[in-house]
């Protein structure tokens, strides 16, 4: 299959990879869990994924305007900082992790360049990771189920740092009892927990 070249006929953009209409583009950057703003190599703030409820909200009358003016005055010298080594080719992408009114975010900045290796802008992608940060146990990762245990049951077993993860016992339904098939039967051990192998670092 020819490879597309990117254009764009009327209201719809050909990628290399497929096409998209604008409402699908616009579709996409609403849908995405993630704050998008785009500074030009002019450093103006330049455009905005339009998501209902940003955390961060922007206005369409700061478009055109200096990035430092739409900053926060105790982020304007980190955030340039940061600008002119993506510019300057020092580096090709930044992360700042930050807490605001009590809720962690992750602000991560790409440059972009052209096939030339030319700067074009800087992408900020703005990210709530406090979903994340509750999944954290004593700097352990849990999985899903051993996150939604800890999180909703009450635990009467007591954590033991020599012995990262214990089983919980949590109260289970009441179910009718089943009278073994045979006088071989053996009770599984409910209380067997995940073992180590189950902890992500």
């Amino acid at each position: 299959m020819a490879e597309s070249t990117p254009s764009i006929n009327g209201l719809v953009a050909t990628f290399k990879t497929g096409k998209l209409s604008l409402k699908d583009i616009e579709a996409i950057f609403a849908a995405l869990p993630l704050e998008i703003d785009f500074i030009d190599k002019n450093d103006k703030f330049a455009w905005f994924s339009n998501q209902p409820n940003r955390k961060y909200p922007r206005s369409v009358k700061d478009l055109g305007k200096s990035v430092d003016t739409c900053l926060p005055k105790m982020m304007v010298g980190k955030i340039s900082s940061i600008i002119y080594d993506l510019k300057s080719n020092e580096k090709d992408s930044a992360e700042l992790l930050i807490n605001s009114n009590g809720t962690r975010a992750l602000l991560s900045f790409y440059a972009l360049r052209n096939e030339k290796n030319e700067y074009q802008g800087t992408i900020e992608v703005t990210q709530d990771v406090e979903h994340l940060a509750n999944l954290l146990i004593d700097g352990k990762w849990l999985t899903p189920d051993e996150a939604f245990l800890a999180n909703n049951q009450k635990v009467d077993t007591p954590y033991n740092k020599d012995h990262p993860y214990v089983a919980p016992k949590y109260d289970k339904p009441d179910h009718p009892k089943q009278k073994p098939v045979s006088h071989n039967y053996e009770k599984p051990d409910t209380l067997t927990g995940a073992s180590d192998d189950h902890w992500l670092s």
